[in-house]
């Protein structure tokens, strides 16, 4: 029984990653259990040593500690090569020959997210030097998020079949998150509300290998003053850049909470935990 952190490596953390962090550590105190450490760096053209440092070190500065070996992606593919060949023998995967083109003119005008229709689920392509797709079945995949309820997914409807690897042998984060969780015998999830989407076709994938789903939860996004969610992508300072220019950990993590004045992670932790309290209630 874990919970555990997974940070991308294609990027520094911001002050939503710490927003976030405080999430993980106040629940898996509530819950009594230890959290893991997984460095996400599947994605091979984006992730970098320097990102993976910045991460210890931010890490230390916080206090923030983790039970057991850290799971790098990239160290070892075996299992999830394995994962692969057994859903092929279920009938439960298919190559996919279709471009990045070709997906986007498939797709309808203002659909929320890239959604694939099944187009080479019968042509029996191979899997190598193909996208490997897996077959999304039609069912409702119902769930109870620790702080929004209960909740309902169709992924045949909203996202179609998902691939879990590209045509280059990169696998995709859906796949490994579903796998890392199973190798890390990850039992809570807990994750910001933007992948939320994704929990239904996760789901689909735990039951395809017969193992046990972990429960979820989904927590707010730390937003700026403009509403707009911190991100890699909008350029958001990094932890790393203020607290080598001596911004305090403690003056970040008062900030992380909604705070002006400098506090202890123990302190953010609490102001956390009575977020996770009234989201229980």
């Amino acid at each position: 029984m874990a919970t555990r952190v997974a940070p991308s490596m294609t990027g520094y953390l911001h002050l939503g990653h710490l927003y976030h962090l405080l999430w993980v550590y106040a629940y898996a105190e509530r819950m009594g259990v230890p959290v893991c450490l997984r460095i996400e760096d599947h994605d091979r053209s984006r992730a970098r040593p320097a990102y993976e440092k910045a991460l210890f070190a931010d890490l230390a500065a916080f206090g923030m500690a983790w039970r057991g070996d850290v799971l790098r992606q990239q160290d070892d593919v075996t299992f999830y090569d394995q994962q692969v060949a057994m859903l092929q023998d279920a009938g439960l995967v298919y190559g996919c020959a279709c471009s990045r083109r070709e997906l986007a003119d498939l797709q309808l005008a203002g659909a929320p997210e890239l959604f694939y229709p099944g187009r080479c689920s019968e042509k029996k392509l191979p899997l190598e030097g193909h996208t490997v797709r897996f077959r999304v079945g039609p069912d409702r995949m119902r769930f109870k998020d620790e702080r929004l309820g209960w909740q309902e997914h169709v992924p045949a409807q909203q996202c179609g079949d998902f691939a879990i690897r590209d045509r280059t042998g990169q696998y995709t984060y859906q796949f490994c998150c579903v796998c890392d969780d199973i190798q890390q015998e990850i039992r809570h999830v807990v994750r910001g509300e933007d992948v939320l989407p994704s929990t239904g076709r996760q789901l689909q994938l735990f039951h395809a290998f017969d193992a046990p789903a972990p429960t979820y939860l989904h927590h707010p996004l730390l937003c700026d003053e403009a509403g707009n969610k911190w991100s890699k992508r909008q350029h958001a300072v990094s932890l790393r850049s203020r607290l080598e220019k001596g911004v305090s950990p403690e003056q970040l993590l008062a900030e992380a909470v909604g705070l002006h004045q400098p506090i202890s992670l123990a302190t953010a932790l609490e102001c956390v935990t009575g977020q996770l309290n009234q989201s229980a209630s």
